[in-house]
């Protein structure tokens, strides 16, 4: 585990939280109950040359069987090529070139893992390729790192807290950063074992903390890159299914829709509920109230942004007057980024705030010349090759309706291939859809679900399963990629009814689409090639 909080004379800046992260760490992975590794070896500020000794040292003379997990927080950099760096104490640039031998080069971890015999190895770098700071903030990520063409390779799982070119955040209301956190808490509660076994495997822990970061930054996407069979990599035990706090946890985690944000509480119903299941399992209050807390954290906090963002630009509005001038656009669109927000996600209060007739998001103002008139704000596109109409299903998304928005679209396909509703697709259906139809329901489940649903995003896990795009079925990668998106729990089909149309539910559970659930098998395999041949 290596933390680089302090970077000497460098332009890199200080992050504080690194050597927090690599303590948190070291607690979970070294618990017998939880981790359980035999050996944890935590570096805080290390030299280049200690780093070098201890990538040597963790893949060097092990088995096969031996399961190795290297972790970084701290800056990533990038040379002019693109190459990642792994920054030390001592990374310099010159110029505003990277002094390459002054960083890690991640041609280091490769070339110690190719050489290495274990087969079960794990990457975690919550690190980016550039670094800048702000009040209460410091931003860890900006670049294009193609990370799994430098680290791919047998049997890994690759942990990244953004993707390429997003920003990743230490906020100083976490005592970690924003994704060790919620890494630490998913193995820590036992919240990340989805599937009830014992275990959290890579998979489900990814799951897990993509949906919390996501709610509580959303500008960063944590990324997973598992290669073969690096999904299925048991990463940690889980507390017993039956203890009264994880059951608990649980029970708020799925009531997160009952959450009126507006009045920070939950709803009537759900309040209860929970209040009764407290009582049925000998909870004490203050137990139970810090475990609604934790839950709630991502969703208070995001609200908190929001608010601070709405509140600035109110009061930019009030001293400066409107419209803003490019020097003001500018230094709003950082203070977005600087809050993990992005530009959906403002829309709403810039069309509260603003004083026009024609409510606009400043991203709409900032592609216009200040002498421009504002233009109507650009609508989604509902194309259809059989002149199908989207805007219900549109409406449903956009309310956060999943359940309502999953029949729709059933609806929808079932009218736009001839047949009547109540009827189970053909596979033939499915594998003629039409494309441009196909695209429209693809493009709403992704923008309104925030990458969380969509067949997109479906086909995108069924590939980091180990599936190959060549219109067969493969059972063996298949189901890895069936209990990744929560359509089998214990390798059992979930029936319609169980299934979780919610942001607590696995990514990719939707569209799960009740015509095409009761027909089976293979019109899911289905529409995951017709995903393909649509290029979605």
């Amino acid at each position: 585990l290596i933390g680089v909080s302090e970077f000497g004379e460098s332009d890199l800046k200080p992050l504080p939280s690194a050597e927090e992260d690599i303590k948190a760490m070291a607690r979970v992975l070294q618990q017998p109950e939880l981790g359980g590794f035999d050996e944890v070896r935590a570096l805080a500020n290390p030299t280049k040359t200690e780093v070098e000794d201890a990538i040597y040292t963790l893949f060097a003379n092990r088995q096969r069987d031996d399961l190795l997990l290297f972790y970084f927080s701290g800056h990533g950099v990038r040379d002019e090529s693109g190459r990642l760096f792994l920054a030390t104490p001592s990374t310099r640039k010159d110029g505003g070139k990277l002094v390459g031998h002054t960083a890690i080069a991640a041609s280091v971890l490769h070339e110690n893992m190719s050489n290495s015999r274990s087969d079960h190895q794990v990457l975690v770098f919550d690190c980016c390729f550039s670094g800048a700071i702000a009040t209460g903030m410091t931003i860890k990520d900006d670049g294009s790192v193609a990370i799994q063409q430098q680290l791919g390779g047998k049997g890994r799982a690759i942990f990244t807290s953004s993707n390429s070119i997003e920003y990743s955040f230490h906020r100083d209301e976490f005592k970690l950063s924003v994704y060790t956190h919620f890494w630490v808490e998913g193995i820590e509660k036992g919240v990340a074992d989805r599937d009830g076994d014992g275990w959290v495997s890579a998979d489900e822990l990814h799951e897990y903390v993509l949906a919390k970061v996501k709610t509580a930054a959303p500008a960063m996407t944590p990324q997973f890159f598992p290669v073969q069979a690096g999904h299925k990599i048991l990463l940690a035990k889980s507390l017993p299914q039956d203890d009264p706090q994880l059951r608990y946890r649980k029970e708020v985690e799925a009531r997160i829709g009952s959450f009126l944000v507006d009045r920070d509480r939950f709803s009537i119903p759900a309040k209860k509920s929970l209040e009764m299941l407290r009582l049925r399992w000998k909870l004490d209050l203050q137990t139970a109230g810090a475990i609604e807390s934790e839950v709630l954290q991502p969703i208070r906090e995001r609200q908190r942004k929001l608010q601070e963002y709405e509140q600035t630009l109110i009061d930019t509005i009030q001293e400066d007057g409107f419209p803003f001038t490019d020097s003001i656009l500018n230094d709003l669109r950082d203070c977005r980024m600087l809050l993990g927000l992005r530009d959906e996600d403002v829309m709403a209060i810039e069309a509260r705030a603003l004083p026009t007739d024609q409510p606009l998001s400043l991203t709409e103002f900032e592609d216009e010349l200040p002498d421009k008139s504002p233009t109507e704000p650009v609508a989604d596109d509902l194309s259809s090759e059989r002149g199908v109409d989207y805007t219900q299903l549109r409406d449903l998304l956009a309310a956060g309706k999943w359940k309502e928005a999953d029949r729709e679209t059933y609806r929808l396909m079932i009218t736009t291939v001839g047949r009547t509703e109540g009827n189970y697709f053909r596979e033939e259906d499915l594998l003629n859809f039409p494309c441009t139809d196909l695209r429209t329901l693809d493009r709403l489940w992704v923008k309104y679900s925030n990458g969380h649903f969509g067949f997109s995003v479906q086909k995108e896990i069924y590939v980091e399963t180990g599936n190959p795009l060549d219109g067969k079925y493969h059972k063996e990668t298949f189901n890895p990629f069936a209990h990744r998106v929560g359509w089998k729990v214990k390798d059992q089909w979930q029936d319609y009814s169980q299934l979780d149309f919610s942001f607590s539910s696995p990514r990719g559970l939707l569209p799960a689409v009740l015509g095409c659930w009761g027909v089976g098998l293979f019109s899911r395999f289905s529409r995951l090639v017709r995903a393909e041949t649509c290029e979605l």
